[in-house]
């Protein structure tokens, strides 16, 4: 499953050092308010104080970048996503085992096929929309 690493700078563009001068009090972020998430586990937190130095301007301008690295919890997706998928995918050879002039063979195809619509809908649903990569769920279904 995924890691995901947020970024979050603090700074100003309209004042340099001299101004505004950002310190971070430690190289990690005070977690004494966080709220554990069921979907989200928090890895780490780094805090990086920068100085960058502009062609425009005499003086460096500083901004203080948390790092905030977070892994999903698997369970969600695993009952919901994998389980069904996998539960689909024992189902349709036996479609091939119910004689051919058998109205249950149409029954079961339709229903196999109405299932993997169904959950194609739910997990399009559930993943954030973008076309840079296929999604791993997607690449094991095609």
């Amino acid at each position: 499953y995924d890691v995901q690493t947020c970024t979050l700078k603090f700074g100003s563009w309209g004042f340099g050092s001299t101004e505004i001068d950002l310190q971070n009090k430690s190289d990690s972020a005070d977690l004494s308010a966080y709220e554990p998430s069921g979907e989200w586990e928090l890895l780490s937190t780094d805090a990086i104080r920068h100085s960058i130095m502009y062609n425009c301007c005499t003086e460096p301008y500083i901004d203080v970048t948390y790092y905030i690295n977070i892994k999903r919890k698997p369970l969600y997706y695993t009952f919901n996503v994998i389980l069904p998928c996998m539960f689909i995918v024992i189902i349709s050879p036996f479609s091939f085992l119910v004689p051919p002039g058998c109205g249950e063979r149409i029954q079961l195809s339709t229903t196999l096929f109405l299932s993997l619509t169904v959950y194609m809908l739910f997990v399009a649903e559930q993943l954030p929309v973008q076309s840079e990569d296929v999604p791993l769920v997607g690449e094991q279904n095609i």
